[in-house]
């Protein structure tokens, strides 16, 4: 390692700070004799982190300026309600109805301050404000479900959520939901069930935060914060061909559209199928197992040195097995388990010279998992688990540099986070 100026052959970096946090939470529920009920839930919390800030370098050759206070002196007030006001009950005899009401409010007084960070122990870069974010979330909607014939019902809702920020691109979202649910039953066998929901999100207009540096391309569209039109779709079919065997077919999509974002994601599409079986072949052995295949397609526009244009995939299969064994009426207990989940993503870049791949990433994992309860003596039981997980992934970001992979600049070598883990539990329980 060289160092580019004096001084500078050593670097220092912070832990996560401690802090504290308080929350008194009030929840209760009232139901009239006429099936009304009220259910409510309102918390009010502070959070806290006053730890002592690092310096700005440990180069003590880099003539810098003093910290302008010792600690953040970070305060958070929140305040949620979590279906504070959720009315449900009947109003005929194929009509019910359910209105919600949440609202979650977070006012950031941490002070705002003038900073002047160092860059890699190098150079004292320009000033910086720290922005204290704070927001105001309210939902509300309401609900109906109507049974039109003994085997059909219709679910139907609107929605509403007004966000309000401070310190952001957009101060203020609002979005409006609509959705539909049919369910209909073929005897004991069957059952059909279809989910459609449209939501629509405008903003009060994008402006870039002023303080931020460097300084945002005014046609920058975050996707959190940009108007967006989504729709999502689902159908499951649920068959009970044998009192023993229980099979089920999901299908779901969603679509992204961002009409208004000149620079940032332009569109996304997730789809996604499982199959699920359960079996159950005698009376003490149960068998369960599913397969999920997920896709999740994006498209993004940018501007750097000119335009360019971003496509990807994200690819998941997800498979898993259970086994249940239940013995007789002494209570031993063995369930068995065992799951999958393979991961890749592709990225192409088009800078107008033609399309470049980036190399693919990936991501493993494989869990395994036994437990075994039975009974020592009369009312003492004892429960024995051992699980096995494995993790495995590739990023060519950060595969193979070390903490001194570039010479000029000292990295912290940050490694990919593959591992193996083996767990073993004992437990006893008695019973009085």
């Amino acid at each position: 390692f060289n160092p580019l100026v004096p001084g500078a052959t050593s670097g220092l970096a912070a832990r996560p700070p401690d802090n504290d946090f308080q929350q008194l939470s009030l929840t209760g529920n009232y139901r009239s004799a006429s099936d009304v009920t009220l259910v409510g839930n309102i918390a009010v919390g502070k959070a806290s982190q006053d730890e002592l800030l690092a310096a700005y370098t440990v180069n003590e050759l880099l003539p810098t300026v003093a910290l302008p206070a010792s600690s953040a002196d970070g305060r958070i007030d929140s305040t949620h309600l979590n279906g504070a006001a959720m009315l449900s009950g009947r109003l005929s005899r194929n009509l019910r109805y359910k209105a919600f009401y949440r609202k979650h409010e977070r006012d950031n007084q941490t002070p705002a301050r003038d900073w002047q960070p160092v860059v890699m122990d190098i150079f004292q870069d320009g000033t910086r404000r720290n922005t204290p974010f704070s927001f105001d979330k309210t939902e509300y909607g309401l609900n109906l479900r109507f049974r039109l014939k003994n085997a059909v019902r219709m679910s139907a809702g609107i929605e509403r959520e007004d966000y309000q920020r401070d310190f952001q691109e957009v101060r203020e979202t609002n979005e409006n939901s609509y959705w539909v649910k049919l369910t209909a039953h073929s005897g004991d066998d069957a059952t059909i069930t279809f989910n459609a929901r449209r939501d629509y999100r405008d903003g009060s207009g994008y402006r870039p935060v002023s303080s931020l540096s460097p300084p945002q391309n005014p046609l920058l569209r975050k996707y959190n914060m940009a108007d967006r039109d989504r729709s999502l779709l689902s159908a499951t079919l649920s068959v009970n061909p044998t009192d023993s065997v229980s099979l089920s077919l999901l299908g779901e999509y969603a679509n992204d559209d961002y009409p208004d974002s000149v620079i940032g994601l332009k569109e996304s599409e997730d789809r996604s199928v499982t199959l699920d079986a359960s079996l159950q072949p005698r009376t003490w052995l149960g068998i369960h197992a599913f397969l999920t295949r997920q896709s999740l397609e994006y498209s993004q526009a940018g501007f750097a040195n000119g335009p360019w244009a971003a496509t990807g995939e994200d690819r998941f299969i997800t498979s898993g097995l259970n086994l249940d064994f239940r013995g007789d009426d002494s209570g031993r207990h063995l369930r068995i388990n065992y799951t999958r989940t393979d991961s890749r993503g592709t990225s192409f870049i088009d800078a107008g010279s033609g399309s470049q791949a980036f190399p693919d990433l990936s991501a493993d994992l494989e869990v395994f998992s036994a437990a075994f309860t039975g009974v020592v003596r009369d009312k003492l039981r004892a429960r024995i688990s051992y699980q096995y997980e494995r993790y495995h992934s590739r990023d060519w970001q950060i595969e193979g540099v070390t903490p001194t992979t570039i010479g000029n600049v000292l990295a912290f070598g940050e490694a990919l986070p593959n591992y193996t883990q083996q767990i073993i539990w004992l437990g006893l329980v008695r019973d009085f």
